[in-house]
């Protein structure tokens, strides 16, 4: 299937280290859809920071992917 890409990754922010895999799909030449799935590896900060697990938790994203 040509039209699928799978895809994995490395996450580098300033609250934690992670990976993700996602996959897209395009429809035709110009218009898609994707999906990612990321987790933390390695995680930043104190547990006193009110924000720490908003920082450091597995995310899902999906979405449109356009090729221009």
């Amino acid at each position: 299937m040509e039209q699928l890409d799978v895809y994995p990754g490395l996450s580098l922010g300033l609250h934690n280290f992670g990976a993700h895999v996602g996959g897209r799909y395009f429809f035709t030449d110009g218009f898609g859809v994707f999906t990612e799935i990321g987790f933390p590896i390695a995680k930043y900060g104190s547990n006193n920071d009110p924000f720490y697990h908003l920082n450091n938790q597995a995310t899902f994203s999906l979405g449109a992917s356009f090729n221009l």
